[in-house]
């Protein structure tokens, strides 16, 4: 059996405290029904974030770890330097999934690193594809499960000059 429940809650934490540790200590200690598959903090009222997620009640083993533990980093690298752009798309944006609107703020960060990774909709939403080479794009759980250190993204160039992605799970 599946079932997938949408719920805001808020929590409680001070700004000296925010930290992806902090707060999903505070998120995995409110009592939610199943696995959290996505988190959107919608606003902040002082000491309060106020959240939207998505939880999962299912019978099966997850692939994934939870989204409230993340894998931090333990050492400096000299790899490339990678960011990650999320533009909002659909109901109530005001930029991104029309006409590729998103794709001028998506070039200019690019250029501040060696690759961006960005949602499809922020940069491809029409038949003009404007986006700089260094440009990759995940869906939106293939983006979180990088974030949290459970994915690994190769690029490869291609003969046609576009940008693909190829990702290894861990």
């Amino acid at each position: 059996m599946l079932t997938i429940r949408n719920k805001d809650f808020v929590i409680a934490c001070p700004p000296h405290e925010r930290t992806w540790q902090g707060i999903a200590a505070r998120i995995a200690a409110v009592s939610h029904a199943g696995i959290p598959i996505r988190l959107i903090l919608t606003a902040v009222d002082g000491d309060k974030l106020c959240f939207e997620g998505s939880f999962i009640e299912t019978d099966r083993q997850p692939v994934w770890p939870s989204l409230l533990r993340m894998k931090l980093r333990q050492s400096t690298s000299r790899k490339p330097f990678v960011a990650v752009s999320i533009i909002p798309t659909g109901v109530r944006a005001d930029i991104g999934g029309f006409a590729g609107d998103g794709t001028p703020c998506t070039n200019l960060l690019a250029t501040a690193c060696d690759y961006l990774i960005t949602n499809p909709n922020s940069v491809t939403a029409s038949d003009l594809y404007y986006a700089n080479d260094n440009i990759l794009y995940l869906e939106g759980n293939l983006i979180c499960q990088l974030l949290l250190g459970n994915l690994a993204v190769l690029p490869e160039k291609r003969t046609d000059r576009t940008m693909s992605a190829c990702y290894t799970i861990f």
